[in-house]
């Protein structure tokens, strides 16, 4: 499970509004009507997945513009998987890397541990980003 489909679902419950979800409840109803089959749990199954799926998308889309908004204020940086060192998937289907930096967490009273990181022979780009 990706990271930010994980957070959208934990942040669910409290993003759970009754009137706001009646009313999605009712524009998915709506947008089904013609594949409702006349068997009442299998039209409620389908709706309800339908508004699942709906509130995931938003959730998941909300997410993704509060960590933008993070990478625009420089609490976080981003890059992609593969940008800076090579992996089985590189060029295609990238999930996105967030760096906390060092004086944020500092700020959060958080204590920073780094490693230095080693690459071996076999998978390694040089020293792209050397002083």
């Amino acid at each position: 499970m990706l990271l930010r489909d994980w957070l959208c679902t934990q942040l669910l419950p409290m993003s759970e509004q009754t009137v706001r979800r009646a009313g999605l409840r009712a524009r998915v109803t709506t947008s089904l009507q013609d594949r409702m089959t006349g068997n009442s749990e299998a039209d409620a199954a389908r709706l309800d997945h339908a508004v699942e799926e709906q509130v995931l998308a938003v959730g998941c889309a909300n997410v993704s513009r509060a960590i933008s908004d993070l990478v625009r204020a420089g609490l976080v940086t981003r890059h992609y998987a593969g940008y800076a060192t090579n992996h089985e998937n590189r060029g295609g289907g990238r999930h996105a890397v967030y760096v906390v930096p060092p004086g944020v967490l500092a700020a959060l009273g958080k204590t920073v541990v780094t490693k230095q990181a080693t690459l071996s022979a076999k998978h390694s780009q040089g020293e792209l980003f050397a002083a």
